[in-house]
Order: C-alpha cells, then structure tokens, then sequence
C-alpha cells in the first residue's frame, strides 16, 4: 500500500483511511451522507470529491490526510504541490514557512497603522494575498515533515486541536467540523 504523500489523489487517500478504520464502504458512505456507487467513483478516481465531502470524510476517518490531499488537489494551490513535490531538508522548508509569515506579518503590520480608505483596502488586500500564502506552505511543511521523520499527522491534528481548545479559540473539537 501506498504511503499518504507519494501525489495520491484525494479519492485514494480516502479508501487507505478507510481501510485502516476497518470500516466498508457501505458505513462510511452512511457517515458522509453520499451513496456507496458514488464513494466508491470517488476511491477510484473516477469523480472528484468536493471540498464538503472531503471535509466530513476527513472528520468521519479522523484523518487530516484527506484535507491535505484534498489541498493538494487544487490547482491555485501552487505553494502546497511545490512543496510536496520537492526533496527539500525539513529545515528548508521550516525558513519558507517563516519567510512567509515574516511577510504576512508586515503586511498585517502595515495594515493595522494606516487609516481606512484607499490605501487601507490595498494593505488589506496585500495582507489576505501574504497569509494565503502562508496557509497552504505551513499546511504543506507540516505534511512533508511528517512524512520525512514518521509523525502521525492523526497526533499532530489532535494535539493542535487540544491547543485551540485550551486557548478558548473553539470550545471543543466538533466546533471545527
């Protein structure tokens, strides 16, 4: 079987997590509220899997792979293939991310000390374009690292959800279903 990152589409990033739920089709079709025929053209790849979908079979599996994969799917994802597709050191990757966010935090920076109006909304506009950048890099290098030193992206996933639980940012788990 194939290891989640080796460029597997979402459909068989969703059948891998199946299976290892030991779960049939048949159930989580049920979970997910599609028919079976149709999770199973998604596992084969013969139908995409829209944003919603992978979003509840993701919850559903407990696997944040399927909202990697599913990422990695989009073609104005460009950060996120690159990244995935490269043989970067980790600690390359690391300096991209913080080269990111070290722009959006300018941007935000240079936004939050200029009135509104015109040039408010350019700040602004910049702001959003620098910390959607910086999302899919960050959500990429967590993947990639992952992978490179056999980190459970399940333990990453839970752990970063307990943190926005414990910071009051979501009240439990379910709020960000």
């Amino acid at each position: 079987m194939r290891k989640w990152g080796e460029n597997m589409q979402v459909g068989a990033v969703i059948r891998q997590k199946r299976e290892e739920a030991n779960l049939t089709q048949a159930t989580l079709a049920r979970r997910i509220g599609v028919s079976e025929s149709t999770l199973r053209m998604y596992e084969l790849g013969l139908k995409q899997v829209p944003h919603d979908v992978a979003n509840m079979a993701a919850v559903a599996l407990r696997a944040p792979e399927v909202c990697f994969a599913k990422c990695s799917e989009c073609p104005t994802n460009w950060l996120s293939v690159c990244l995935l597709d490269t043989d970067q050191h980790p600690a390359e990757e690391v300096l991209q991310v913080l080269q990111e966010a070290q722009e959006a935090i300018e941007a935000v920076r240079a936004m939050a000390v200029k009135p509104h109006g015109k040039v408010q909304r350019e700040l602004v506009e910049r702001a959003c374009d620098q910390v959607l950048d910086l999302v899919p890099l960050a959500a990429a290098a967590v993947a990639s690292w992952c992978r490179a030193y056999g980190i459970s992206m399940r333990e990453v996933h839970d752990r970063h959800m307990k943190k926005l639980v414990s910071r009051g940012y979501v009240k439990n788990e379910a709020e960000v279903a």
